[in-house]
């Protein structure tokens, strides 16, 4: 019962301690591998930020963008090679601002969906930005920085573009992940993150590598330590794993993301050593209790049966021990080949079988060399069979560093080995037991720990009798370590610190112990006297008893720190003296954001002594005294206490100070930026500019320029050269010309060619001599026409009476000069009108006693009278005579007209044969009737007046042979269309009809006089200048306007 007991006692104890050890190995395992993903992400950040801040990439991206070639791409091409090669980037892009690849080195090059979201936060918070994982366009998982390009380092400065530092996980991020620092079959680093109502695994799985998308499992499989840490859960834990295997993990967020980390191990594979070992002892104790049962049984059945049960018990004894041995030989963690004394394999345990290939029953009887192939890694040469060593020495004896064994299928991986001897009885060889292991994941954390660029050590604590801390041993130390203590890793390893450094201070070890026995991190910077050095260290406990230490060389950065206090210190006294004579006001603040400086320009800005503010942090300063005195309190507060919250950026507003409490009112500018070196670094420099006069004189010069603006006369301002410096919108509703036409050009792009060299140097000789120029100008606008301005011009002189300006103030009066020639034309047309209806009567009366006369004396002839054929020509010259009267009355618009509703298609297609046979057959006349009805109110013989004139004119100017087309159709005319035609009528529909020639044209001053009557273009007894006289008349009679364009030789179109 006692054994029973203690055995229980034991078991549980060993229990524990196991479980203590598995949770510590997986808590150092994921701090270590959190840590090294943090300082991976800052690299890409810092690789980042080193591009956006570079002044030289903005210049050289600006430039590609503006001029895309070769030439501009290759610099940045140059330097993306240059990060891609060394810094270990799988792709680096260059995105302009409408998010289009400009460049990139990958020729499959995309932007996931995930880089706007992080391109909008980069440029809302001017600093680089990681995206999250993503698949990129092969499926492999990238993490991209993206750094924004901006115009200048201005706030409200332009986007320029972006830089995106492309990270293949696979490279770095997955591998550190996949690796365990010991062999295990079970153990495993998760990353994941919380995605909606689900929690996202981002690497491959140990276990489900066929998830390569990423394994997603829901919230409420609350058992899994995943779920838990995406819930904000952290530290060590229990639970079941996504294979639903109970484990025992550890889980930490990964600062700055939103990822979690869980390294964990199955409870089985923990515990499964010490179970196995368990049993055996179990068995044992079964065994040694049936070993005392027999005896017993032995003495009480016979002596004489004593020889026989004591050989049955020894071979159970044997049986047992035998089997013992064979079931930790299958069950140890390292790969056991045991061979005979000539070299041929006996026995493969399962790890030896997978390393090497061979089954145990395949390999049986092989010769060693066969099935153990081993060669240098260095030099690829065979390496000789550590079991000949053996046989021939008899001792134990290892392999060499750097050892490869080349498994059946010719993979290969690295080993460590030994061999020793199994002997008889009597000592003989009979034997070799070979024992080796994988160093692959060891081989991949030497490697990570060789290329540190940090220093690191890893330590042991000595302890006196009574336990407590006397010293502490080096284990392990990489070459950064070396470099920056100047300690060699073959002198210190195995020994302790007093031994290599006897003087070393009592509180190294005091801190480090610390550290071992409560297990929390420290991190500080200290001076080590031994090797007068600052050095930034942070240690933690790897392991019970042991602790690590990571070290970084500050030397430099405290040499600078000291020569700044100096500088500070010696010119301290000059700065106040310079300072405090400048008219601009000026904060200094530290990295807390407490004030350091302020001169006391600004102290008369705000009201207050320097002395009452120096050491107060600024942040209340604002809050309790400072902000109240603005015109928007809030609105300052809030754009300085961001640039507190986010220092990292530049700020520059104006802001006004009302008067009270001793202060005058004054507007002041701010302006201010982050202290990025030196004593203050962190901090911050504010300036406060008066700009007082400057928003007093903007002010000014606003209301000027309202009043200019709302002039209803041009207005133009030039300088003494006569390039023009401002032009109000009067001037640009009269010459065409937007403000962005004009700025910068003179004034001769207003010239219209109406005035000759001596006319424009007459003007300036004026105005050269200071004195005003007033006269009417023909200008020219924008669209080619002309216009005629009234305008004056006077130069602008300063305190020394020189020309500094020309100021030229211009009214329209085109269209009072047309209303002038209308009213003159209408007068004059109109006296006419009178006229030729007053002799048209009389003449009309006196045509109509001559005709009825001659026709009289017709009558009273005989037919072959001699007087009839001149009768006949007095009746003819009388009717023509008639006709011409009747002009001249519908010229004056007195003659008796007959108007009524007619369809003026229908109309004019009955007068279609007529005007043909008027014009002849060398002159096609084409008709084009409107779709719509057109009805209208006119005298019928009006209207084939006003197509007889029109058709006549037109087949006179043409010359051969020629086309003319009468078109008609209902247009809407609107008000600006009744201006143009000079027409009193009201907005609407009208009826248009058109005539359109081929003939020979008319320039601009024939189609000046086109109207009046009596005026002709004809020779002498081709015309009598009345008909189209008599169309304008019939036209202006019935409500109508008529329009003529023509060009020389293009043909006219009367409408």
């Amino acid at each position: 019962m006692i054994v029973i007991a203690g055995g229980g006692w034991y078991y549980r104890s060993q229990s524990r301690f196991v479980h203590l050890r598995a949770v510590e190995t997986l808590e150092s395992i994921g701090r270590l591998k959190a840590d090294e993903i943090v300082a991976w992400r800052n690299e890409r950040l810092g690789d980042a930020a080193i591009l956006q801040e570079d002044p030289y990439v903005s210049e050289q991206v600006a430039r590609f963008f503006a001029e895309p070639n070769d030439q501009t791409a290759r610099p940045l091409r140059s330097r993306f090679r240059m990060m891609a090669r060394h810094f270990g980037y799988a792709d680096v892009m260059l995105v302009d601002a409408a998010r289009q690849i400009r460049l990139s080195l990958s020729e499959e090059a995309c932007l996931h969906d995930e880089f706007e979201a992080a391109l909008a936060q980069a440029v809302r918070e001017r600093r680089p930005v990681l995206t999250d994982l993503h698949g990129g366009e092969s499926g492999e998982p990238h993490l991209s920085a993206v750094a924004p390009l901006f115009a200048s380092e201005a706030p409200d400065a332009a986007l320029l573009g972006a830089i995106v530092l492309v990270s293949d996980a696979s490279s770095y991020l997955f591998p550190l992940l996949n690796t365990w620092p010991t062999p295990c079959q079970t153990a495993e680093t998760t990353l994941s993150r919380r995605d909606g109502e689900d929690v996202l695994f981002l690497n491959v799985l140990r276990h489900r590598a066929h998830d390569v998308n990423g394994l997603r499992v829901p919230l409420s499989r609350r058992t899994l330590p995943a779920v838990r840490a995406a819930l904000g859960e952290q530290g060590v834990m229990e639970g079941v794993d996504y294979r639903d295997i109970p484990v025992v993990a550890f889980a930490t967020r990964i600062k700055g993301t939103e990822w979690s980390l869980v390294s964990k191990q199955d409870t089985e594979d923990i515990f499964a050593d010490w179970r196995f070992r368990s049993r055996l002892i179990l068995a044992a104790m079964v065994a040694l209790a049936c070993g005392v049962l027999a005896g017993v049984l032995a003495v009480w059945r016979h002596m004489q049966t004593k020889h026989f049960q004591t050989l049955y018990a020894s071979e159970a004894r044997l049986r047992a021990s035998t089997e013992r041995h064979s079931i930790t030989l299958k069950a140890i963690g390292d790969a056991v080949l045991v061979t005979d004394s000539q070299g041929r394999v006996e026995l493969l345990n399962p790890v030896a079988e997978r390393l090497t290939g061979w089954s145990n029953e395949e390999a049986n009887g092989l010769p060693l060399e066969r099935v153990f192939k081993i060669i240098c890694e260095d030099n690829r040469a065979p390496v000789n069979s550590p079991v000949e060593r053996v046989l021939r020495e008899g001792e134990v004896v290892g392999l060499a560093n750097h050892t490869l064994l080349i498994a059946r299928d010719g993979s290969e991986c690295p080993i460590a080995d030994s061999a020793a001897p199994i002997r008889d009885a009597q000592g003989g060889i009979t034997g070799v037991v070979l024992v080796f292991r994988d160093q692959t994941v060891e081989q991949n954390y030497r490697t990570l720990f060789q290329r540190m660029m940090d220093g690191f050590a890893l330590h042991e604590l000595i302890r006196d009798e009574a336990g407590h801390p006397v010293d502490y041993r080096f284990v392990a130390v990489n070459p950064a370590f070396e470099r920056m203590t100047g300690l060699c890793a073959a002198d210190v390893t195995g020994r302790s610190i007093r031994e290599v450094m006897p003087g070393i201070e009592q509180h190294w070890i005091d801190t480090y112990s610390r550290v071992v026995e409560t297990g929390v991190p420290v991190h500080f910077e200290r001076h080590a006297e031994q090797f007068g050095k600052y050095f930034d260290v942070a240690a933690f406990r790897p392991a019970i008893n042991q602790f690590a230490t990571i070290i970084q060389d500050i030397t430099p950065r405290k040499q600078t720190e000291r020569a700044l206090q100096e500088s500070e210190r010696k010119y301290h006294s000059l700065t106040d003296d310079v300072l405090d004579t400048t008219e601009v006001g000026i904060f200094i603040l530290d990295a807390a954001f407490n004030i350091v400086w302020v001169n006391r320009t600004m102290g008369r800005f705000f009201c207050f002594e320097r002395d009452e503010v120096i050491g107060k942090p600024k942040r209340d300063l604002i809050r309790q005294s400072i902000a109240r005195i603005f015109e928007d309190p809030d609105g300052f507060a809030r754009k300085v206490l961001a640039t507190y919250d986010n220092n990292t950026y530049s700020e520059k507003f104006e802001c006004h100070v009302l008067a009270g409490e001793g202060r005058e009112e004054r507007w002041l500018q701010h302006w201010s930026q982050p202290v990025r070196s030196g004593l203050y670094a962190g901090g911050r420099v504010e300036h406060y500019y008066d700009i007082t006069e400057r928003k007093q004189n903007e002010a000014q010069q606003k209301r000027l320029v309202s009043a200019l603006e709302q002039s209803g006369e041009s207005v133009m301002v030039t300088d003494q050269n006569a390039t023009i410096l401002y032009v109000n919108q009067a001037f640009e509703r009269l010459t065409g010309y937007a403000w962005e036409d004009v700025a910068g050009q003179t004034p001769r792009i207003l010239h219209s060619g109406k005035h000759s060299k001596n006319f424009y140097r007459a003007m300036w000789e004026t105005l050269t001599h200071g004195e005003v120029y007033r006269g009417r100008l023909v200008n020219r606008r924008k669209d080619g026409t002309h216009f005629t301005e009234d305008i004056s011009i006077a130069p602008v002189t300063d305190d020394a009476g020189r020309i500094v300006n020309y100021v030229a103030v211009a009214q329209d009066v085109s269209d009072r000069l047309l209303l002038e020639a209308e009213l003159l034309q209408a007068q004059k047309m109109e006296s006419i009108g009178r006229l030729a209806g007053g002799v048209a009567h009389d003449f009309n009366n006196m045509l109509g006693a001559i005709l009825g006369n001659a026709e009289l004396a017709l009558d009273s002839l005989e037919p072959h009278s001699a007087l009839r054929e001149e009768l006949t020509e007095i009746v003819h010259a009388a009717k023509r005579s008639a006709e011409i009267t009747q002009q001249l009355l519908a010229f004056a618009r007195k003659q008796v007209v007959t108007p009524r509703r007619l369809n003026l298609n229908e109309a004019i297609e009955g007068m279609i044969k007529m005007l043909r046979r008027l014009v002849g057959e060398n002159v096609a006349v084409e008709w084009v009737p409107g779709p719509e009805e057109i009805v209208i109110e006119i005298d019928p013989s009006q209207l084939h007046q006003i197509l007889a004139n029109l058709c006549v004119n037109a087949r006179d100017a043409i010359t051969d042979v020629g086309v003319i087309t009468i078109h008609t159709r209902i247009e809407h005319l609107d008000a600006k269309a009744i201006r143009d035609c000079r027409h009193a009528g009201a907005p609407g529909p009208y009826a248009l009809l058109s005539v359109t020639d081929t003939g020979c044209g008319m320039d601009a001053e024939t189609i000046m006089h086109l109207f009046e009557p009596f005026y002709t273009t004809k020779a002498v007894g081709k015309g009598t200048g009345l008909g189209l006289a008599t169309v304008h008349g019939i036209v202006m009679q019935n409500g109508g306007c008529i329009r003529v364009s023509s060009k020389p030789w293009e043909g006219s179109t009367f409408r």
